[in-house]
């Protein structure tokens, strides 16, 4: 299990406001990455951003983001580590293959006389996802 903690740094005459990422490693020495605040993503998409960036820095390629706290300036992250988890970067696919399912679902109840050929795809999309969760 790792950690990382992400801090909001207020902007000065000199830098706009940014997100630093830190962590520690075995033998005690703190790492950390100043990453820019996007402002066309979301508060919790700028934290989520820079912790993965972060790990895949620090080379923590198989690791999971298990839990987001929220601390004073900033959060949290807690990751497992593992050659057998799901490389970070494969979370956004399944979080889209999930939305996928859903527009599917809803577009089988507005457009009835599409029924047979979104149900196809709607049995290849549950496909993908038992194929990622089996992985």
């Amino acid at each position: 299990m790792k950690g990382i903690q992400v801090k909001y740094i207020a902007a000065t005459d000199y830098n706009p406001c940014r997100l630093k990422a830190s962590a520690t490693d075995q033998d005690g020495l703190i790492s950390s990455k100043y990453f820019h605040y996007d402002y066309s993503k979301g508060n919790l998409e700028n934290y989520d951003d820079a912790a993965r960036m972060f790990a895949k820095k620090l080379n923590w390629n198989h690791a999971n983001i298990l839990t987001r706290s929220g601390v004073k300036d900033g959060y949290l992250y807690s990751l497992a580590c593992s050659d057998n988890t799901i490389d970070i970067d494969k979370n956004n696919n399944f979080q889209n293959l999930k939305n996928q399912i859903k527009k599917l679902e809803s577009l089988i109840k507005s457009k009835p006389c599409q029924r047979p050929l979104i149900e196809q795809e709607l049995l290849k999309k549950y496909k993908e996802l038992f194929d990622y969760i089996k992985m």
